[in-house]
């Protein structure tokens, strides 16, 4: 990753250096990638002593997590018997400020797909990714062309 981000640097020096993650970060060492902060330190039994050393997040500008559920709030996802609160939302976000110990900016990022048929829930999970982190990837824009939301983006992403 530091080479990555100094190959990209040399080039550009202006240019922020990011990634996008799943959030369900206590899965995803699964994929072999440690996204979280040298300094966190985590609780997971999975996790070893030093599993901290693999973790890359500070040499990132910032980070997009996917908090991919249709559950906006973690009071949701517990309605719907999810197996843990990162299972919504709001407990995405909170996983991902967790891992990342303020070191960097966290942008959420939501799977439109989730909302399909329920733009309300969607104008929800937008609010809580733009008051909880530094704003709201949405993936993909195929989706507002198929829900035809494209006249609602201009209030979404105003907050509004």
């Amino acid at each position: 990753m530091q080479e990555a981000k100094a190959a990209v640097k040399s080039i550009r020096h202006e240019c922020l250096f990011s990634i996008y993650v799943g959030s369900w970060y206590p899965l995803y060492y699964q994929e072999g990638v440690n996204w979280a902060s040298e300094t966190y330190r985590s609780s997971l039994p999975w996790a070893s002593v030093d599993y901290h050393h693999s973790a890359y997040a500070d040499e990132l500008d910032f980070i997009m997590t996917g908090c991919y559920y249709p559950e906006v709030t973690v009071e949701e996802a517990a309605a719907n018997n999810r197996p843990a609160a990162w299972y919504s939302v709001e407990g995405a976000i909170d996983m991902s400020l967790e891992a990342i110990q303020n070191r960097i900016p966290v942008i959420a990022s939501l799977y439109l797909n989730d909302y399909d048929g329920n733009l309300e829930q969607f104008r929800r999970a937008v609010r809580m990714c733009r008051e909880r982190t530094y704003g709201v990837m949405l993936f993909d824009t195929v989706y507002i062309n198929r829900y035809e939301w494209w006249q609602e983006m201009p209030s979404l992403l105003e907050g509004k």
